[in-house]
């Protein structure tokens, strides 16, 4: 999912493509606030929960999985607009920008992204998107349940 999500090429402002944070020392969140000429288009996948489902046969097992995506874009609206414009409409070019991504990471991982599957991989659903305004940040947060077959044998 993370190689999909990398490989995407943006339809806005496609000269910052998608890229994985790996963030040892501090949280995402954190470390995007504190590096925003470094943090557009910067994500993470969380686990949120992970469920055992019944046994299909001695060898698989069915289970679901809550992930969390979380993008993040800068607060600097120069990346979103070449416009003079308030502060509103620079916002909701963002929410645009950030909108259209989610479309696409939805039609390459989502449920009409089958065929970018990883083995095993059955269904990967995205749901309601939700923003997290921090001072200098952005962030797009989409949930994900995924549901795939594991080796159990």
């Amino acid at each position: 999912m993370i190689t999909v999500i990398k490989a995407l090429a943006p339809n806005a402002a496609s000269d910052r493509p998608f890229h994985v944070t790996r963030t040892e020392m501090t949280g995402f969140r954190e470390y995007a606030e504190g590096f925003t000429s470094d943090a557009f288009r910067q994500y993470e996948i969380n686990d949120i929960e992970d469920e055992w489902q019944t046994v299909q046969d001695y060898q698989t097992e069915l289970r679901m999985m809550e992930a969390e995506l979380v993008i993040a874009y800068p607060n600097q609206w120069a990346r979103y607009t070449t416009k003079d414009t308030t502060n509103q409409e620079n916002e909701a070019s963002l929410r645009d920008m950030a909108h259209q991504d989610r479309n696409q990471i939805d039609t390459a991982i989502g449920i009409r992204g089958g065929s970018n599957y990883v083995s095993g991989q059955s269904a990967c659903w995205v749901g309601p998107t939700s923003f997290e305004e921090e001072d200098a940040v952005t962030f797009l947060v989409l949930p994900l349940t995924i549901r795939f077959d594991e080796d159990v044998s």
